[in-house]
């Protein structure tokens, strides 16, 4: 019984875990664009002079090169290491170990009532001994109920320790998940206090396999109102950990692992350039997204904080550096590869204008201008755009710093109808000598039917010439500007509501006979 009884102690001072610590739950993320910053919190106890502590369930893939430690400044880190964590190859070392306990006590169970059943019989048996033994019964029934006593107090003890072990053994399968087959690191801090303390340790360490972009729903309602847009966070967890109900904090900032300051060099300019203007015609940065022509590079700036109607985040900034810290706790779990937090929602004040070129389809376009963009917080990403109740498309921006505009399409409003046809009386060819003279003249009107005033920007073209046998010849584009390189023809209209407008444009065009020209 003395050695049943060791054997269970023994194996209870081997579950304590000896050096190990429990693992510490993961209390804040910082999500980069790319990587993921993890700290886990927990309360470790000390005593006074060096400890060993050892923190495990950490990722086998994270930076070690990037863990801190947040700890009371009265403590002195003697040294920090990391290692393969082997607690789940001693979490099924100490299953068996309880199973074989557990065993054990079953069998010493069952010994002891069988004991009891043999003390019941021999009882029993010892009642029809005759009134002559009297006094040898008696002794004989003393005897019985002390070992009866005894052996009742020795099963109620491995009643209990069984009922302990068995709620051990259930609690280790509790907290084994199918992620225990992941290999893990630890680390292992030698740690100095100058008292004893119950104290809260952090670890902070660097993964990879996280990230963020940026995502936009713009609402518009009507041309009297302001835009509604919301700023949203889309976050990937792809490392082998959970982070339940975790602080969520949401950063434009590169990670750094780095202590020493960085150093200058080079800095090269080469020849780039970008179309960022619109002329109404198609070109090769032109993509129809969903029904909406994209042809503009949007702005951007980080440098200035924005007031939103409803913050749903804590916004800070450092230099260049959008940092979003979100209210309240979020749970997103490994290998989610999708998941959207709103950053914030803000009324933005833009003046609102259409673009159509009749030429190519007969539909006015609504724009939204915003100016001052340096005063939103505004970075690279798709934008959803949602107006008059429905959605109209999403396309994608990119920042550009040179200006401090922001166009936005907002899609076609078929509350303004334009038609382009052909004026018959002008149109004629004439057939000279050597050459022919091709005149081609189109009518456009546009049709407010809203209940407000517009401007519109109107497109249409003339031909341009490859050859000095071909002359064109712009005879009339009213108000119109027009760029002899391109050929294109610009009306900036007002339109009143329930108004219309109408714009020619006529030209000629002289070849020489024979030749086949395409107009």
């Amino acid at each position: 019984m003395n050695r049943l009884i060791f054997t269970l102690a023994t194996v209870l001072l081997f579950l304590s875990g000896g050096l190990f610590a429990d693992t510490f739950p993961i209390s804040d993320v910082t999500v980069y664009r790319s990587g993921a910053t993890v700290v886990r919190t927990g309360a470790v106890t000390l005593t006074s002079g060096d400890n060993l502590i050892e923190v495990g369930g950490l990722p086998y893939n994270i930076d070690l090169g990037s863990t801190q430690l947040i700890l009371d400044p009265s403590i002195k880190v003697l040294s920090v290491r990391s290692a393969v964590d082997s607690r789940k190859v001693e979490q099924s070392k100490r299953q068996m170990a309880l199973q074989d306990s557990i065993a054990l006590l079953d069998m010493q169970k069952k010994l002891i009532e069988e004991q009891l059943s043999i003390l019941g019989l021999n009882n029993k048996l010892s009642q029809d001994i005759q009134a002559n033994y009297a006094s040898e019964l008696k002794k004989l029934m003393e005897y019985y109920a002390t070992e009866t006593r005894k052996l009742r107090i020795e099963l109620l003890s491995v009643q209990k320790q069984r009922g302990e072990l068995q709620l051990a053994l259930t609690n280790l399968i509790k907290n084994s998940t199918d992620s225990s087959q992941v290999p893990q690191k630890k680390i292992i801090l030698q740690l100095q206090s100058d008292k004893a303390m119950t104290t809260e340790l952090g670890i902070s360490y660097l993964v990879s396999q996280a990230g963020w972009s940026t995502e936009y729903d713009l609402y518009m309602t009507s041309l009297e109102e302001d835009l509604d847009l919301n700023y949203k966070g889309k976050v990937w967890n792809k490392t082998s950990e959970d982070w339940s109900d975790v602080q969520l904090t949401l950063t434009t900032a590169l990670p750094s692992t780095d202590i020493t300051a960085p150093e200058l060099q080079e800095w090269w300019l080469r020849e780039h350039y970008q179309n960022s203007s619109y002329d109404g015609l198609p070109t090769k940065n032109v993509a129809k997204l969903s029904g909406i022509y994209q042809n503009t590079r949007i702005a951007e700036s980080d440098e200035e904080a924005y007031e939103a109607s409803k913050k749903v985040a804590s916004y800070s900034e450092q230099i260049t550096a959008s940092i979003f810290k979100l209210n309240k706790p979020h749970t997103i779990l490994k290998q989610t590869t999708d998941y959207t937090v709103v950053l914030s929602e803000q009324q933005i004040e833009a003046d609102y204008y259409y673009k159509c070129t009749p030429k190519l389809s007969p539909q006015a376009y609504l724009y939204a201008k915003i100016n001052n963009v340096s005063n939103l917080v505004l970075s690279q990403g798709y934008l959803t755009v949602f107006a008059h109740g429905r959605m109209q498309g999403k396309t994608y921006f990119e920042p550009n710093k040179e200006t401090d505009q922001l166009e936005i399409p907002l899609g076609v409003d078929y509350g303004v109808a334009v038609t382009r046809e052909r004026i018959k009386d002008y149109s004629e060819i004439n057939f000279f000598r050597s050459k022919v003279k091709k005149q081609i003249g189109y009518e456009i009107v546009i049709k407010n039917n809203k209940s407000t005033a517009i401007e519109m920007e109107l497109y249409d073209q003339v031909p341009l010439s490859t050859s000095e046998k071909i002359v064109v010849d712009a005879i009339e584009v009213g108000d119109a500007n027009i760029k002899k390189e391109t050929g294109v023809v610009t009306w900036k209209l007002e339109i009143g509501s329930k108004q219309k407008q109408n714009r020619e444009i006529k030209y000629e065009v002289e070849q020489p006979k024979g030749m086949f020209v395409g107009v």
